[in-house]
């Protein structure tokens, strides 16, 4: 059994995971799939979303999708990469989401394992997660490494958020 990683989209902090810091429940965005909902954060305006995974990765999809009912504009935007361990779209191990995404990249098909998806927007005010972050979750994967723990630090293309098991027999 092998395992596909999904790394920190940019280098910031672990805000909230399961819960959010006044105990409640962190949402968990029906539109983007999965679970595993965890907030990365610390980080300014128009910084880039990088994602970017371990070599087992040969190509992804990327598909738009809405995250939040009670916001609009940039923070509804989110954006879900569909990853696959063969070239055009063959395979799926599983997919990953980015809520709050302005300036997304298109629906489309890349043969590639990192992909720019695009920048945070401005601060909403919206939450318990109030400032600059983007809300991620995983379909198939679970959280891994660092992000593990609220408060720590991640760093761009060298911490793993997230694990997929794979079997390269399940093609």
């Amino acid at each position: 059994m092998a395992y596909v990683y999904v790394y920190a989209p940019f280098s910031g902090t672990i805000w909230g995971k399961s819960t959010y810091c006044n105990g409640s429940a962190h949402t968990v965005v029906r539109n983007l799939e999965g679970g595993s909902p965890m907030d990365i954060g610390n980080v300014s305006e128009n910084t880039s979303i990088r994602f970017m995974a371990s070599s087992l990765v040969k190509s992804i999809r990327t598909r738009r999708a809405p995250v939040c009912a009670t916001q609009t504009g940039d923070w509804n935007q989110g954006v879900i990469v569909d990853m696959f361990a063969q070239y055009n779209q063959q395979c799926y191990i599983g997919s990953v989401a980015y809520g709050h995404v302005k300036n997304w990249v298109a629906n489309g098909n890349h043969n590639t394992r990192t992909l720019t998806l695009g920048k945070l927007p401005a601060d909403c005010n919206c939450g318990c997660s109030d400032g600059i972050h983007v809300h991620t979750q995983a379909k198939h994967g679970t959280i891994t490494g660092l992000a593990q723990c609220a408060g720590s630090r991640v760093y761009s293309g060298s911490t793993w958020i997230y694990r997929y098991q794979w079997n390269s027999g399940w093609c």
